[in-house]
């Protein structure tokens, strides 16, 4: 399964710049409001956890949750579900990779145009 650690690593680079306690304090933070509540300690795949914890900490975790629900073809109400899980760990983790990078993508430049992003 994925570890917090490592996606707060990768995502929070500069982070061992920071007073230890400091660092201490954003890294509980972030670990309780937003991995937990993505359900990433569930993934499988590290990569696939990494990006929708990045996601979520550029938008939301809601929002996250629903590109990542409109990738993979479900109905996108933005929820935490067993099944959206099971999907999750049932792709094809360096392809899902690829088409959530890809549908949040979309979203940007959807959302730089001006326009909402139709599901």
């Amino acid at each position: 399964m994925a570890q917090y650690q490592q996606a707060f690593a990768r995502v929070f680079k500069h982070a061992s710049e920071l007073p230890e306690e400091l660092c201490d304090a954003v890294c509980q933070f972030y670990c309780s409001d937003v991995w937990q509540e993505l359900g990433c300690e569930r993934i499988k795949s590290q990569n696939i956890a990494d990006l929708l914890f990045d996601c979520a900490l550029a938008t939301n975790t809601k929002l996250s949750l629903r590109l990542l629900q409109l990738t993979l073809g479900m109905e996108p109400d933005g929820k935490l579900s067993d099944a959206l899980i099971q999907r999750v760990n049932q792709a094809a983790s360096p392809k899902l990779s690829s088409e959530f990078e890809l549908t949040q993508l979309n979203f940007y430049c959807a959302m730089q145009a001006g326009n909402s992003l139709k599901h």
